[in-house]
């Protein structure tokens, strides 16, 4: 993953605009700063980075947290199949299937990113034939 760079003054600002519940008129009013300027701060690219890796690793949007929660429901699943016997095996395949899913649209996302990083990159070849293009000249020049 790259490493974000981020001033001090923007890293305040966005944390203050999260802790604010992403409000602007808040974030200006705990800063003392006036809305333009908070706004201005956000709309630095490093500054809306940050904000959206900070609100992708909070809660459910957090893979790690959202596979851990979809394992332990399909061990808890698992778990009432062998003991009681009263879940049919249609809710666990269902889990699974689901879970399977997530997963591969996660992967399926990963590779778009980067795919997008390698075509953002483009690298231009100029050859250029100086040695006719001079012949041309001399030619003319005669």
């Amino acid at each position: 993953m790259d490493q974000l760079v981020i001033s001090p003054e923007a890293l305040s600002t966005a944390n203050a605009y999260l802790a604010n519940e992403m409000s602007l008129s808040a974030t200006s009013r705990a800063l003392g700063l006036e809305e333009h300027i908070i706004s201005a701060q956000l709309k630095k690219k490093e500054v809306e980075k940050y904000v959206q890796a900070v609100l992708m690793d909070l809660g459910y949007n957090n893979s790690y947290k959202l596979h851990k929660t979809m394992d332990a429901l399909i061990d808890k699943k698992l778990l009432e199949l062998d003991e009681l016997e009263m879940s049919s095996g249609k809710d666990i395949l269902d889990i699974l299937a689901l879970k399977h899913k997530m997963r591969n649209d996660e992967l399926r996302l990963q590779i778009e990113v980067e795919k997008a990083k390698v075509a953002g990159t483009q690298v231009n070849i100029q050859n250029n034939n100086y040695s006719s293009l001079l012949e041309k000249i001399m030619k003319v020049e005669s």
